[in-house]
């Protein structure tokens, strides 16, 4: 019987899910496979166009040109209230051969790196570079920046790394394939990052800095290294899904001290698959261990603080859990684990001492339609679009007067959009896509996209900076809502029978009226009131990855949600 309970206050800092998560078994995203295309006039900046002119060819050095185009990109300001702040550096189909750490430079804040496909962008370290020789040197292909520099302060908001491969070569065995740093918000999405020759020290380095996190690494795929992944903090934290490790010569996923939440792992090879130390925190789902060789000998997990973990397979590994240096002890030899947490469970009630094992649905990839299916808002803002002051009417208009065949509005890049009213999102359209552009507000007046009726069973709406401009987001259709990489004021969800998907978002506040369902992957509540931040009446609410800030009630639920 499901009860009513309170998820009390948390003062900075990050919690693990553990009351919330479901049970299901998850399929890897086949997202890789698709072409990110986007219109000539989206205002991106392409690397291989003037005047920065990367190669694409493999055959000559692109470092120059492509850390160029950072550069420019870097130049944004650091609030996101001004255009310009957010860039979004695009990279066509080709291998671009380096020699040197491609770094985010200024405030190496809202930058957004994006390859057209994972499998046809190729990001090359040159074999046998110098600078990659020792391994006790720290230093990757990517570089996002970190807590210390230039301004000291967990700002780097919105960082993001889509759609592209990382290749670090040969004979470079100091070689980390992409050390990555993001705050509030910020996603590694659909990247293969592999070893030329099996070295390296780590393929996605999340531990070289205080503060990382919150961050949601999703899809990503690492072959080779020492490390596969590494954690390291006491805050914020991590949220990982659907993530391969194949390979590593000394575990796959090391986390020191952070709190990190994980679904879908899958791990291969003779190394431990987990290790955690510290004050870790570590939430595992819905994962799998097979080893190899020497893993024959050792445990898939070793667990020094707290873990939870549930429906984890393992093969070729002496035990699945190793606890004995942790919570209550135990030593477990099971080879698969249903459920298992590292500490004594406390509850409010005499309900059997185990998660809600609610359903878990990824959230759906809606495939990007054909471009001749894509229209620019600017194409409804008259002769000028400079001199629009608001832009409901004209996205409204975007929504009512496009073609049958149009499913998608694009806004482009680095342009502010100032919104003074409400907005219904009806019709044949599928997917409004911000390309990283900013949303504001006319007045100091809140505004509402409402998700009505329409001809199509999903709506995305995504790729929006809009800290400041107090939108909210309706969902009273029987349609599918995803919310993906999006600053938002609010998401309410009216009764009866309401879907949503929230991955990478910030928000003020979820409202859940009664029959709804909810699933949240690396959500992040800000606000600065003494109110609950997501308050659940009588849905059911499945969250994988939570921070919270400020003193107030992280979740309330009520009416047998």
């Amino acid at each position: 019987m499901k009860k009513n309970y309170l998820l009390k206050r948390t003062l900075k800092h990050s919690i693990g899910a553990y009351l919330l998560l479901g049970c299901c078994l998850l399929a890897v995203s086949t997202l890789y496979a698709q072409n990110f295309s986007l219109p000539a006039d989206a205002n991106l900046l392409d690397v291989t166009k003037p005047p920065f002119n990367a190669d694409n060819t493999g055959l000559t050095d692109a470092t120059s040109a492509i850390q160029a185009v950072l550069d420019s990109a870097g130049s944004g300001d650091n609030s996101g209230v001004t255009a310009g702040s957010i860039n979004l550096v695009y990279l066509p189909k080709g291998t671009y051969l380096i020699s040197d750490e491609l770094s985010w430079t200024g405030n190496a804040t809202r930058d957004i790196m994006h390859g057209e496909n994972r499998d046809s962008v190729i990001i090359k370290l040159t074999d046998n570079n110098p600078l990659y020789a020792s391994k006790s040197i720290s230093k990757g292909l990517i570089y996002t920046g970190d807590f210390t520099t230039p301004v000291a302060g967990a700002n780097r908001f919105r960082n993001g790394i889509y759609n592209l491969t990382l290749n670090t070569g040969s004979g470079n065995p100091g070689a980390t394939g992409v050390r990555y740093f993001a705050n509030n918000q910020g996603s590694i999405n659909n990247v293969l990052i592999k070893s030329g020759d099996g070295e390296g020290n780590i393929g996605l380095d999340l531990g070289f800095s205080n503060d990382n996190g919150t961050l949601l690494a999703k899809d990503v795929t690492i072959l080779g290294f020492d490390t596969g992944i590494r954690t390291a903090g006491v805050v914020n934290s991590a949220t990982l899904q659907n993530i391969k490790l194949h390979n590593q010569k000394v575990q796959a996923f090391f986390n020191d001290n952070q709190l990190v939440s994980v679904d879908n792992l899958e791990v291969v090879g003779e190394v431990p698959g987990v290790i955690t130390q510290g004050v870790a925190m570590f939430t595992i789902i819905n994962s799998s261990f097979t080893g190899t060789g020497a893993a024959s000998g050792l445990a898939a997990i070793h667990n020094s603080n707290g873990l939870f973990a549930r429906n984890i397979t393992t093969t070729g590994y002496l035990l699945a859990i190793d606890n004995s240096t942790a919570g209550t002890g135990i030593l477990t030899i099971d080879q698969d684990i249903t459920e298992f947490s590292s500490h004594p469970v406390l509850s409010l009630y005499t309900n059997p001492e185990r998660s809600l094992n609610l359903p878990i649905k990824q959230t759906p990839e809606v495939p990007y339609d054909d471009l001749a299916n894509w229209v620019n808002i600017f194409d409804f803002a008259g002769s000028d679009p400079d001199v629009v002051t608001d832009w409901a009417p004209v996205l409204q208009a975007a929504i009512d007067s496009s073609p049958p065949n149009v499913t998608t509005i694009y806004f482009p890049n680095q342009q502010v959009y100032n919104f003074g009213g409400d907005v219904m999102i009806r019709g044949n359209i599928e997917r409004i896509i911000g390309l990283e552009s900013k949303i504001g507000r006319v007045n100091v007046n809140a505004f509402r996209f409402i998700v009505d009726e329409g001809t199509k069973s999903q709506v995305v709406i995504e790729r929006f900076n809009s800290i400041g401009s107090r939108i909210r987001i309706v969902q009273r259709s029987s349609r599918t809502v995803i919310l993906k990489s999006f600053e938002i004021n609010r998401t309410t969800l009216e009764p009866n029978s309401r879907k949503v998907y929230l991955e990478d978002v910030v928000a003020d506040r979820l409202i859940l009226e009664p029959g709804n369902k909810a699933w949240l992957r690396q959500y992040n509540p800000e606000f600065e009131e003494d109110i609950p931040r997501i308050q659940n009446k009588g849905s059911d609410l499945w969250i994988l990855g939570i921070k919270t800030e400020q003193d107030a009630d992280i979740a309330t639920t009520t009416q047998n949600g």
